[in-house]
This record gives C-alpha cells, sequence and structure tokens, in this order.
C-alpha cells in the first residue's frame, strides 16, 4: 500500500499536478445551507453545511453545484491554481474533528486532481464528471478501492460518454461505480439533472453505512 501510494505521488510530481478551477455561479442555496469563506493552504475556498449531512464533498471545478446541496452533504469548493499540496490539505482540513466520509469531486480539469486525492488519501468516494481522463487517471483507478461514480451530459462535446465508460471499466477494484448520462445535458449543467442527484444520494448513503 504504502508503494502505491509513493508511485502515485511520484506519477502526479512528474506531470505537475496542478488544476485551475474557479467556483460555481452563484446561485440561491436552500435555506438550510450555510455558506462561509476559508482559506486552505493559502488557496481561497468556500465552505457549505448542512446540520443532516453524511458524507463531506471536496469539489474541484465550476459546474452546476448548488443543486447537489439539496442533498445531506456538507462541501468545500476550492479555487484558483490547486496543487495536489492543497487537495492534500484540504482533506486535513475536512477530518479535523470530523468524521463524516470524504467524496472528491472533479469536474473537467478538476478531474485529475480529484482523482489523485481520492486515490493517495484513500478517499472513500470520488465523482469524476466531465472528465477527459489521462494515463495518470487510469492508473489511479486501476487500483482505488473507494467507490465511483462517473457522471457526463448526453450533449457534452467537450468530454466524450466513451472516456467515462471505458474509465468505468478500468476501476476494477471498487465495491461500487455507476456511470451516469443526464439526458438532455451539456457540459457543465449534468449534476442539475434528477437521475444524476439520484445517482449522487445512492453514493453518499452507501460510504455512509
Amino acid at each position: 500500500m504504502y508503494a502505491r501510494r509513493l508511485a502515485c505521488a511520484a506519477l502526479f510530481a512528474l506531470a505537475s499536478c496542478a488544476a485551475t478551477v474557479t467556483a460555481p455561479v452563484a446561485v440561491k442555496l436552500p435555506d438550510n445551507v450555510t455558506s462561509t469563506d476559508v482559506t486552505i493552504d493559502g488557496v481561497p475556498a468556500k465552505r457549505l453545511t448542512r446540520e443532516d449531512a453524511k458524507a463531506e464533498l471536496l469539489y474541484f471545478g465550476d459546474s452546476a453545484m448548488n443543486s447537489v446541496m439539496t442533498l445531506p452533504v456538507n462541501m468545500l469548493i476550492m479555487s484558483g491554481t490547486v496543487t495536489s499540496a492543497n487537495a492534500s490539505a484540504a482533506v486535513d482540513y475536512l477530518k479535523k474533528d470530523n468524521p463524516l466520509p470524504i467524496i472528491a469531486h472533479g469536474f473537467g480539469p478538476g478531474s485529475a486532481i480529484a482523482a489523485e486525492v481520492a486515490g493517495t488519501r484513500e478517499l472513500p468516494g470520488l465523482v469524476l464528471e466531465a472528465t477527459s481522463g489521462g494515463e495518470a487517471v487510469t492508473k489511479i483507478l486501476g487500483d482505488y478501492r473507494g467507490s465511483i461514480l462517473f457522471v457526463i451530459g448526453e450533449k457534452d462535446r467537450v468530454a466524450p460518454m466513451s472516456v467515462s465508460a471505458k474509465l468505468h471499466d478500468d476501476a476494477g477494484v471498487s465495491p461500487w461505480k455507476r456511470v451516469v448520462v443526464a439526458a438532455g445535458k451539456s457540459h457543465g449543467n449534468a449534476m442539475t439533472a434528477d437521475v444524476s442527484l439520484a445517482s449522487y444520494r445512492e453514493l453518499v448513503n452507501y460510504i455512509a453505512r
């Protein structure tokens, strides 16, 4: 296990893993959600919390995510240029005095760093939305033992559905894995679909058992 962590770390060090992401466009949050601005390892972030949360979401990207806050989860949204070290610091932040399981969620370019931190920190959940994959992501998913949800819009012209389907097949040891295709949705709004939210709820309930 230690050797695998070192291999993952070396792989991403060579690739100079970092993703530049921006916070989602602000829209009205559910009334039971509290929003706070925080800074983690020098990176600005937004902390969304609710009292009935069953899991923590560590989010890298700029898709429409406010709909996810209708589910029983907290969220930490990283923005700006996020490195591997920043992502790991965010995990430490979420784990401090907090027993809730953590899901790393990456959208588009943010999916690589989400996969890395989920693999190296052995997080129980990973969501890859509109991912373009890549060799590094494929290598990590081959050994990842957490649960994985792939989300893609039916009309996404940026990230092909075939990429998520192949990564799903490559994730051979995950105990729970799904590919969700959101009908009529394009790049960046797949998480607003009912089918995406239903599968997300299933993932949260599975890892929060």
